[in-house]
This record gives structure tokens, sequence and C-alpha cells, in this order.
């Protein structure tokens, strides 16, 4: 059902824009083409540059073209006209750049009343010198981030550019960064490239067909249906802006629940990926059961899409052989829980799920049959605000604290 959607068509062009306008795209600013001496085109793809890297960035961009766009089938980039010198997508090699890609966009077409535009890409001349895997993925991390600039997708550049990081990985697979993430897991795992893309991986992975069809899919139905221009002079974004409708939250609530399934278990399912990786998480607390019973109340908020994790060590069997979780949380959001059960090894050998609630904000969880037990991780996520769900264009609701109680079982 997912992969239908690819497949829709787009104008030749966006026409010349006609009124100014503050409304912006979300994944791609407003800026000035570099001006480059040397261009080598391709059948899709023209780069632009100003020595040797001209032939290996035309090479990588033509291979990109071919996986991303012919094999998974995303959409093309929108063409621009002349500018650049013909319709075809434009790459520029340069220096200077803050990440090993940029991607620009023509101004928006008011008339079109859609926040879409045709984009070119700037990519880091290191980056094309030292060739390899990393300008294979950055290019079809960038030709992703291109195609999405001109399809309405209601959705912030980071979790866009998250997304393609998983397109990317089909092209050269590349290990997410999860030192730097397991740092920090109580920021909410949308807030950066490297989080959004290990979302993306895990829907691939554990909901898709592992070859990265879901990542496009999701983005070419994460599209804005209602783009009309709404004249608001105190709006943050200027005098005129875009409804951003559909998001990919949304787009995942649907279809998710439409195979029997919810966003709450994607989000746990990331939860207990990185619970049980080989670099562990930042742990709330690490407790030993024979020092239980015990009660903590949290040292930190938890953002939304924000997780949390607890390490209870069995170093001695409790009585009853089970051990209870007090756990509340504050008013404004909506945790979801889960608890994986380990052996001495550290493998999985058992799990208790929770069940979500939705107006209730505590719960207790009786953990039972620990023979064999060696460790009880608890897993959890904030997924915001029940009454003011996520969307791009707003803040997001603050970052909530939860109480913990560990007790032997009765």
């Amino acid at each position: 059902m997912l992969l239908c959607i690819l497949g829709w068509g787009r104008g030749a062009r966006a026409a010349k824009l006609k009124f100014p306008t503050t409304a912006g795209a979300p994944v791609g600013p407003v800026f000035d083409r570099p001006s480059l001496p040397l261009r080598s085109c391709g059948p899709s793809v023209c780069v632009h540059a100003s020595n040797e890297a001209l032939t290996p960035a035309r090479r990588a961009f033509n291979d990109a073209w071919d996986l991303v766009v012919d094999t998974l089938r995303v959409t093309p980039p929108l063409l621009d006209g002349p500018a650049g010198g013909d319709p075809r997508l434009d790459v520029y090699v340069v220096r200077g750049l803050e990440d090993d890609i940029a991607i620009g966009r023509e101004p928006l077409d008011r008339t079109l009343d859609r926040d879409g535009a045709p984009a070119f890409v700037l990519i880091r001349e290191e980056v094309v010198l030292r060739g390899g895997c990393s300008l294979a993925w950055n290019a079809a991390r960038a030709l992703a981030r291109a195609s999405a600039a001109g399809v309405d997708v209601a959705e912030t550049p980071t979790m866009v550019d998250g997304f393609a990081r998983r397109i990317a990985d089909l092209a050269c697979p590349v290990a997410p960064p999860m030192a730097e993430l397991q740092r920090t897991p109580w920021k909410g795992i949308t807030t950066s490239g490297a989080g959004a893309a290990l979302l993306a991986r895990t829907l691939d992975l554990e909901y898709g067909h592992g070859y990265g069809a879901i990542g496009p899919a999701v983005l070419s139905m994460a599209i804005n249906h209602r783009g009309v221009i709404v004249p608001q002079p105190d709006d943050e974004l200027g005098p005129a802006h875009f409804h951003n409708h559909t998001t990919v939250f949304d787009v995942l609530s649907t279809t998710l629940s439409d195979a029997a399934s919810s966003l709450d278990k994607v989000l746990l399912d990331v939860a207990a990926a990185r619970a049980t990786h080989a670099v562990g998480p930042a742990w709330e607390w690490e407790i030993p059961a024979s020092t239980l019973p015990r009660r903590f109340a949290i040292r930190r908020g938890i953002e939304p899409m924000g997780m949390t994790f607890v390490k209870i060590d069995v170093d001695a069997p409790p009585p009853g052989d089970g051990i209870e979780l007090d756990v509340a949380w504050d008013m404004g959001s909506r945790f979801v829980w889960h608890v994986l059960k380990l052996d001495a090894a550290g493998k999985r050998v058992g799990e208790v799920p929770v069940p979500a609630l939705d107006t209730e904000r505590k719960l207790t969880i009786d953990v039972r049959r620990l023979s064999g037990v060696k460790t009880l991780m608890l897993v959890g996520v904030n997924t915001g605000d029940p009454l003011n769900p996520f969307h791009p264009d707003e803040p997001p609701s603050h970052a909530h604290g939860y109480e913990l109680g560990v007790f032997p079982g009765s």
C-alpha cells in the first residue's frame, strides 16, 4: 500500500515567481547558486566544479540517480528550467560547507498553492576528492533531499534528512553515530538527522522489506494536502505561509493502525534496540535488585519523542520471583513503556508488554518469572502532550519527568 504513491507525477517546472512571499519550503533555504568554471552533465544531472573533482562527482551522482530514482522510484527533483544551464538537477562542488552537503531551492511561486520548489545540491569538495563510500552515501542522501524539496513535504529538514540518510544506506551502509545518540537519549529522536535515520531504519527493517522502500514512500505520503496560503500578519513565518499537513507522524499513525500496529510500538521498538545496543544508552539509574525497595525521581525532563532507560541488575533472587515497578509521570505528557529481560550473556530472553494509557498517568508493572534473568531493562518514550500532538510548525511541548518505585514482588 505504501509503495503505490511513489509514481505520482509532477509538473515539469515551477512557474516564475509573481508575488513576493515569506513562506518557506520546509526542506531547503533560498540562496544563490555558486558560479563555477567547469560543467559536465549526464542524462539527469549536471555537475559544476572548478577542478578535477568534476568527473568523480558526475559519476557518483549518475550512480545515485540510478539507485534512488530509477530503482527505489523516488520521484525525481523538479526540473528548474534554464537555471544552472538547463532543466537537469545541478550539483555544485564547493568548499567551506558545515555539512557534507547542502540543498538550495528556487523561490516559491504563490500561484501554485504549494511549497514545493526545484532544488539544487552543494557538496563539499573534500568529500568528492576522497571518494569511496562517503561520496556514494552523500550523493544518494542529497538526491533524496532534493526530491523532498519539490513534493510539498510537511516536515522539518531534520526529519527529511533522517529518512534521506536511510535511503543513502542503500548506496553504501554507514553506521549511525550511536555513541552520540546514546549520550543524550532524553532528547527527542527527531531533533537530529541521526535520530530520525534510526527511526527510518527501524521502520524499514521491522515493517518493510529492508531495502529502503519505506523511507521514500512515507515522505511521498507526507505531502502538504492543504497548501492554501493564509494571511497572518503577526505570524512568526511572516504575512503568508502554508498549512503543513500531512506529517510523517500522521502518515505512520494511520498506516500502522491499518496494519494492526501503532506508532507507539515503533517508538518502543527503537527504544528497545537502543537499550540492547553494544553502545548502551545513558541510564537514568542502574539498580541492584538486592537493594530493593527503592524510589526515584527523574533527574531531567524527557523531551517529546525522547526516551528513558533504567537497568535493574538481578544480582539476587527477589522474594516471590518477581519485581514490581510503579511509574507515574507528569501532566501534559504521555509515556509508553516496555520491559526487557536479558540473560547473563546479554541475550533477550523475554519481555513484558505494557498497555499504553491515554488518560491515566501512572501504572504498576508486575515482572515475574525471573529464573535465568540477569538484567531487567525498563524503556520508556515520551510521545508528547496528548492534547497538543506534535507538528513541525509548532514548538514541541516541554520536557517532562516521572517517578519510579522498584519493589520486590509480593
